[in-house]
């Protein structure tokens, strides 16, 4: 063996000693959870890409997004004014769920009336969580006006997820705008709160 070689090969072997000796070092210290940083990548990966998809979309649809846009009204029920206006509630949901924690399959719509919930208009969303198939209830504020509701397009926007229960663990405010989760009706069934400002 050349004496380069012989060099090399000693340089590695005391690099990996120097490695070994580290890590027995850090062995008190609290380990990384892989996993959750894992998610964590994966969900702002997923959130990367949903923005991309919501530029793309707007860029393709040609719109132009103000502040407060009107999303639907209220006839018989919550009706959107046109499957645009459900597609950017749908991405602006689908934004909630990832920032919290979620990734939101979306499957039912309702209005929850300023007069049932202490004043506050809320747009309900209905769904599940992607990856353990929980039941999710994504409350959204909205503004009811003239022409219909309101619904706050950039960021920040207001919102309580709800999960963990079939049955009840409704978003709700209370009479100083407090978010929470109704009782589950479900016994031994556990209702989780997450609000976003």
């Amino acid at each position: 063996m050349s004496l380069f070689k012989k060099i090399t090969y000693l340089f590695i072997i005391s690099m990996f000693f120097a490695c070994s000796d580290e890590n027995q070092n850090q062995e008190n210290e609290t380990p990384i959870d892989s996993v959750e940083i894992q998610s964590k990548f994966l969900f702002r990966e997923a959130l990367k890409e949903l923005d991309a998809n919501f530029e793309n979309f707007k860029k393709i649809n040609n719109i132009e997004l103000s502040d407060d846009l009107i999303i639907g009204k209220e006839k018989e029920g919550f009706i959107f004014k046109d499957d645009i206006k459900k597609q950017l509630v749908i991405f602006k949901t689908k934004r909630i769920g990832l920032l919290t924690g979620y990734d939101v399959v979306v499957s039912d719509f309702s209005l929850l009336k300023a007069i049932d919930n202490n004043g506050f208009p809320m747009l309900i969303v209905k769904g599940y969580c992607n990856q353990t198939k929980e039941p999710l209830t994504i409350g959204i504020d909205v503004l009811k006006l003239k022409d219909g509701y309101s619904l706050r397009v950039q960021d920040p926007i207001s919102s309580i997820v709800c999960n963990g229960c079939r049955r009840g663990c409704n978003p709700k405010r209370d009479s100083a705008g407090d978010g929470y989760c109704t009782d589950c009706k479900i016994t031994n069934s556990n209702c989780s709160k997450t609000e976003t400002l």
